[in-house]
């Protein structure tokens, strides 16, 4: 009996002890398995945050569960896939419209590094160079003081001179944020084709209105004051005093009316220009053509004459008779500013332009124009001089912008006047 206890109490050992086993075992398994399905976990999320997406996840033998797992995580990357390419997809396609828009672009940070640049803006402000992680120190001072004492929202007016041309820029700003990190984004925009072509069409409306309206009033008083004329040189009756009294009002107003039509007949140069017929022509004669024109003023007033041409230009693509309307102009604006000058001096130089425009430049030594009456000088009918017109300088620049090209203007007080005339080089063959 003692022996069965033994053997029965032995037997409940062993099995006890198999249980514990396959129990540890079972543990053992569990902690593997778990451990497994840690590191597949550890391997899937240290790839996402890697922002690697080309990991697959195919069918293994490692059970159903595993299986399971890896199409989940396969369903997953792929839709990280599919969202970081429309991203990398739309990040481009950001980057292109930014790049070919003609609005310049450029966001720096607080520490005043660039960190976006487009093609526009740089074109603008002729810095090829400019790229990500420079310094905005490499612009134009002005443009950076601008700038960065303008707020959020905030639109300025820049004027940006480049050589021998001047640009007026709208310049708009926005702050915003990026990874925390404060950013200002500067958008500009060049207004002065957009300014120039407002100011030429309200002119044109304005002169249009006072041809009209001067030509209505005046024609019937030229025509009523000689009928009036006529009509009292034939009556015998009227006391001789009066008959003069009244010609002498009515040829006052005849003169009057006379001068208004003269005015008038000025002002429709203006809207009357023809269209230019393109001929070539050859800039060294046409020049030396204005040079004989002006022979005997320049020798009676000792007056010094330069012309200087580029080797490489020879044909200008013009108008010939409005081309010497506005030489003509300009030489007369010349020779009146160096009328008091002790050694009087007019120089004409022409030569390529930065922007690859033919450039005829045509300098004074004479009172210049002040910083107030530059800003005014193509405005039509203003005029500082006693008898001036006020057309002239409006005319030339209708009729370089009727060949597709402008007039510009520099000039220092009791130093110099430069009148610059472009012509674009697309119209010469």
């Amino acid at each position: 009996m003692a022996i069965l206890v033994i053997g029965v109490l032995y037997f409940e050992y062993i099995k006890s002890f198999f249980i514990l086993i396959v129990f540890l075992y079972q543990i053992i398994e569990l902690i593997r398995y778990i451990n497994k399905i840690n590191y597949e976990y550890i391997n899937f999320l240290n790839a996402l945050a890697n922002k690697d997406y080309s990991a697959s996840y195919p069918k293994s033998k490692k059970g159903k569960s595993f299986n399971n797992l890896y199409s989940s995580f396969d369903k997953i990357s792929k839709q990280f896939r599919t969202l970081n390419f429309e991203r990398e997809l739309q990040f481009e396609n950001l980057q292109t419209l930014i790049k070919h828009i003609d609005i310049g672009i450029i966001s720096y940070n607080e520490q005043e590094k660039v960190h976006l640049v487009n093609d526009s803006f740089k074109k603008i402000f002729n810095c090829p160079n400019l790229n990500s992680n420079q310094s905005i120190s490499l612009l134009n001072t002005d443009f950076i003081n601008m700038v960065s004492s303008m707020k959020q929202g905030e639109s300025q007016l820049f004027q940006w001179k480049s050589g021998n041309s001047t640009s007026e820029l709208s310049l708009n700003v926005t702050n915003y944020k990026l990874k925390n990190k404060n950013f200002k984004l500067i958008s500009v925009k060049n207004i002065h084709s957009e300014l120039d072509s407002k100011e030429q069409e309200s002119y044109q409306k304005l002169i249009s209105v006072l041809t009209h309206e001067i030509m209505n009033s005046v024609s019937p008083i030229v025509s009523l004051s000689s009928t009036l004329d006529q009509t009292l040189e034939k009556k015998k009756d009227i006391n001789e005093l009066k008959i003069e009294s009244i010609k002498e009002a009515i040829h006052a107003i005849h003169d009057r009316s006379r001068n208004l039509l003269n005015f008038t007949h000025e002002y429709r140069k203006l809207t009357k220009l023809p269209n230019p017929i393109l001929k070539n022509i050859d800039i060294k004669i046409i020049l030396e053509k204005i040079n004989q024109l002006y022979q005997e003023d320049l020798k009676k007033h000792n007056i010094g004459f330069d012309i200087q041409i580029n080797d490489d230009i020879q044909f200008i693509s013009a108008d010939e008779a409005l081309l010497e309307q506005v030489l003509i102009n300009i030489y007369k604006n010349a020779f009146e500013a160096i009328e008091n000058e002790k050694k009087p001096m007019i120089t004409t130089i022409v030569s390529l332009s930065e922007n690859n425009c033919t450039c005829i430049q045509i300098k004074d030594n004479g009172h210049g124009i002040t910083a107030e009456k530059l800003s005014k000088v193509f405005i039509p009918f203003y005029s500082d001089k006693e008898n001036g017109s006020g057309i002239g300088l409006s005319l030339c620049k209708q009729i370089l912008k009727l060949h597709g090209g402008k007039i510009t203007i520099d000039s220092v007080e009791h130093q110099f006047t430069s009148v610059n005339l472009y012509f674009p080089q697309n119209n010469q063959e």
